[in-house]
């Protein structure tokens, strides 16, 4: 009854209140998951994300949770800036989801191809955005990054650069920093 009270507050956007019933939910069982991913949410909406990361962990051993779970887990890692930590979460997310629910399909690939852009692999971010593509041309900022680097990948001046690979950019700089005559 806890549980559905407080869907219903969440839901209402009364946070406080879905928040309070949550943690009675809790405290009864610390074990109830339903209650732990839900408090989890909030924590994440407050961008508590260690805390959110936290409260996620009994979910994840929730059937009816486990995907939400894990992305939810991936995108407070990625929003703390652990973008190899938030990968694996990811990954399993998406090759849960896959065939399961679209819409946890599609965001898990939106954040993959985010960390993989943060971690400068653009040929994979790039090809994530193009399977979202397929699925949602309207998805966020999708079509709009997919032009962006189509762009940058046919301007010659730059295309060596874009789709390199970390050890062939820091072997492109280097020859460019000798060539100036600097250390």
């Amino acid at each position: 009854a806890f549980i559905r009270l407080g869907i219903i507050y969440y839901s209402l956007k009364k946070r406080i209140e879905a928040e309070k019933i949550f943690t009675k939910a809790y405290n009864l069982n610390q074990f109830n998951s339903s209650a732990s991913f839900w408090l989890g949410i909030i924590a994440r909406d407050n961008e508590d994300y260690k805390k959110a990361i936290t409260y996620m962990e009994p979910a994840l051993r929730n059937p009816d949770y486990k995907v939400q779970a894990l992305l939810e887990r991936g995108k407070c890692m990625h929003q703390l800036g652990n973008y190899y930590g938030a990968q694996p979460e990811l990954e399993r997310a998406v090759r849960l989801a896959k065939g399961g629910k679209i819409e946890y399909y599609i965001d898990g690939l939106y954040y993959l191809a985010l960390n993989h852009e943060k971690n400068k692999e653009i040929e994979q971010a790039i090809e994530f955005w193009k399977a979202i593509y397929s699925l949602n041309p309207n998805y966020l900022d999708v079509a709009s990054k997919l032009l962006q680097f189509h762009q940058l990948r046919n301007d010659d001046r730059i295309k060596d650069y874009i789709p390199a690979s970390k050890n062939t950019f820091y072997s492109l700089c280097k020859r460019l920093i000798e060539h100036f005559g600097m250390k």
